[in-house]
């Protein structure tokens, strides 16, 4: 019984999460992973993409926020390197945990692939 009730509310909050405007979704680490937010507008507008994270592991941004991230929302107890070239090549910009509603200039729009921890 115990089991059928925490699938039913692990459902619930799954589609409660899944409809939620990107800036209610709960923060949740690296750990758990999720690693933030990416949104193609400066102060978190545009579209948006949740990105991945599995600790130390490389992956490219997904195809429609490449070369396209004006901020980022990185999850609690999450560092996150971006870099502008695909597979963790070329020049790094490294954020910790937080809001960023404008990243610098020389990344702005230049994002392509990413690891965090």
């Amino acid at each position: 019984m115990l089991a059928k009730r925490l699938l039913l509310s692990t459902i619930a909050l799954t589609a409660c999460v899944q409809g939620a405007p990107a800036y209610l979704i709960p923060r949740i680490g690296c750990f758990d992973g999720g690693a933030g937010i990416m949104y193609s507008n400066s102060n978190f507008g545009g579209t948006f993409e949740l990105f991945d994270c599995t600790a130390n592991v490389c992956f490219n941004v997904a195809s429609n926020m490449n070369d396209a991230t004006s901020s980022l929302r990185i999850y609690d107890g999450t560092t996150c390197y971006f870099y502008m070239d695909t597979g963790c090549t070329g020049n790094r910009l490294g954020v910790v945990y937080g809001d960023y509603p404008t990243i610098s200039t020389e990344f702005n729009d230049a994002i392509s692939s990413y690891y965090c921890f």
